[in-house]
């Protein structure tokens, strides 16, 4: 290597350990804030087991590793990564590894051969129920569950509040809970009136005890227009037993 060349190399070099060290500042800046805010609560505060399908795609590594640089800030997560494949992969596998987050990796296929027509399959609910199925074998009961896709983006407040019930979807610019007193009593949306829990599924977050309590309930994999509700449905609970987050649910968290 020329001289020209590799002072060009150890520019770059230089360049880059500058942006990581400023980046490591940040999170270590956040995570000193954050224990700061809760030193009194945080051993006490329940770990976050974030369960999140994923599947091979030309932007899967892009948003996973968006994904990741929000994780890496969040203090006593656990990520549940699922890979919709007959095997685990070794560039997931890897790429968990690296990321310094407290992960379990696991793999299923979906039962589909190829790409399924539009409204006919769920993507993502084989992979999410097999994650649920793991944790509910855990002996922990300060866990709360929480459901967060590779392709969104998520605001680092929303896993100090875990429940948050914002959400962008059903042909509004957003849909959220009415909430009157500190309790939710209906819900402002579009799509689908008839629905009872009309929320998406990055907008409620809950505790290990629902799914040991209701230990057969799953997401469909068949698609039938009520994915989230299907699947909230089987905790049977009322609306005015939700605990709105975000101000009221006033603050969005969440871009999907």
């Amino acid at each position: 290597m020329n001289s020209r060349k590799k002072d060009k190399m150890n520019g770059l070099i230089k360049i880059v350990r500058e942006e990581n060290s400023y980046l490591q500042q940040i999170k270590d800046t956040f995570a000193f804030n954050y224990v700061n805010r809760f030193k009194n609560d945080l051993v006490k505060m329940p770990s976050i087991y974030m369960i999140t399908p994923t599947k091979s795609r030309l932007t899967q590594m892009a948003d996973l590793i968006r994904l990741r640089n929000t994780l890496q800030m969040v203090p006593k997560l656990y990520w549940v990564l699922i890979e919709d494949s007959e095997k685990k992969s070794e560039r997931i596998a890897n790429f968990l590894k690296e990321s310094g987050i407290k992960y379990h990796h696991m793999a299923v296929k979906s039962p589909w051969t190829t790409e399924p027509k539009r409204f006919t399959f769920y993507r993502g609910s084989v992979q999410r129920n097999m994650a649920l199925k793991w944790i509910q074998s855990l002996k922990q009961n300060d866990i709360t569950i929480y459901f967060g896709d590779d392709d969104n983006s998520y605001d680092l407040q929303l896993f100090e509040e875990v429940n948050i019930f914002i959400t962008l979807v059903g042909g509004l610019y957003y849909e959220k809970p009415v909430c009157q007193n500190f309790k939710v009593v209906d819900y402002f949306f579009y799509y689908r009136k008839e629905r009872k829990y009309p929320c998406d599924m990055g907008s409620f977050a809950f505790n290990i005890s629902l799914i040991k309590k209701f230990p057969n309930a799953q997401f469909p994999v068949k698609y039938n227009g009520y994915l989230e509700q299907t699947f909230l449905q089987n905790f049977k609970i009322p609306l005015l037993n939700f605990e709105p987050k975000a101000n009221m649910c006033s603050q969005v968290k969440i871009l999907i």
